[in-house]
């Protein structure tokens, strides 16, 4: 069940993007603006939890497995390097 999803689509406007700093973004970026260093760190960190949250609950195919398991390898590594200073 939780690998599984239902869309609806409707053909009208059902949310509005904020393009003006209101305050209720402080660890998101804003649309169509890069993300400072901080943003990119919770923006993996968070991806990294989902991730491992994923694979704890197993089942997986094993070519899925796979790409779990390097989509977490390059985030650790990211995250790592966002904490040593070095090129993410």
């Amino acid at each position: 069940m939780l690998r599984r999803c239902r869309v609806l689509v409707v053909p009208r406007v059902m949310a509005s993007v904020r393009r003006f700093d209101d305050g209720t973004r402080v660890d998101r970026p804003f649309s169509g603006r890069e993300p400072t260093p901080e943003q990119l760190r919770t923006i993996r960190a968070r991806r990294l939890r989902v991730l491992n949250k994923a694979l704890a609950m197993g089942g997986w195919a094993a070519h899925v497995s796979e790409k779990l398991e390097a989509a977490r390898g390059e985030l650790v590594a990211a995250l790592g390097a966002d904490h040593t200073g070095g090129a993410a």
